[in-house]
């Protein structure tokens, strides 16, 4: 079981009100948006990568190095 206290009093709005007091949805909500946070920034490395390509600046990678440098940024 998980215990929720919030002591910032516009997130406990948004708890209130936007999810009415609903902890599985609340939690399900910060869930997808670190899914769709850490997707963004996997989409944000491959664009640079691709750019970086384009400009002649990155010479090709092969597709091992490239998914292993993608897992390692979203590592991080």
């Amino acid at each position: 079981m998980l215990s929720l206290h919030i002591n910032n009093p516009n997130i406990e709005a948004i708890f209130l009100e936007g999810f009415n007091s609903n902890k599985e949805k609340f939690f399900e909500f910060i869930q997808y948006s670190y899914n769709n946070m850490k997707l963004k920034e996997s989409f944000e490395c491959s664009i640079r990568q691709a750019k970086l390509q384009e400009s002649g600046e990155l010479e090709d990678i092969p597709l091992d190095e490239l998914i292993n440098e993608l897992k390692n940024s979203s590592n991080s």
